[in-house]
């Protein structure tokens, strides 16, 4: 392999690890701050259960990335995936906003952390002479 093509592999997968990083530590950071805006609602239990929900439930959008997998590489949706999920994260970082607004936050990250991690599950296999994507 030559130098210059070892090095775009390597410049590839430093963009994809931190997309990840920023989207894992968003959505993780964003479910950290819900719960108390939950807490300080009446009925607080109907509010963790719906913050719980928008954290959890989207992520079974996962299944559906297999198609979009197969199609353009789990490469290429892994990095799509996280960096649609960062500036998502970001937002209540940057705007502080309320528990509806960190609701849907929560949907979105998860969603599309939820393809990024499908991705990454079907790289081996679909890849199995590399692995490590490089």
């Amino acid at each position: 392999m030559r130098t210059g093509a070892t090095a775009s592999r390597v410049r590839q997968l430093l963009i994809l690890t931190v997309a990840q990083t920023a989207g894992q530590t968003g959505w993780w950071a964003a479910y950290v701050a819900a719960l108390p805006a939950a807490l300080g609602r009446p009925h607080p239990a109907v509010w963790l259960s719906a913050v719980t929900a928008a954290w959890c439930a989207p992520s079974m959008a996962a299944r559906l990335a297999g198609g979009v997998i197969d199609r353009y590489g789990p490469r290429l949706t892994g990095a799509v995936a996280w960096a649609a999920a960062a500036p998502a994260a970001a937002l209540p970082a940057v705007t502080r906003p309320g528990l509806g607004l960190m609701l849907v936050v929560l949907a979105w990250v998860s969603a599309a952390s939820g393809c990024a991690v499908a991705a990454g599950a079907a790289a081996p296999t679909w890849m199995p002479a590399r692995p490590d994507l490089i």
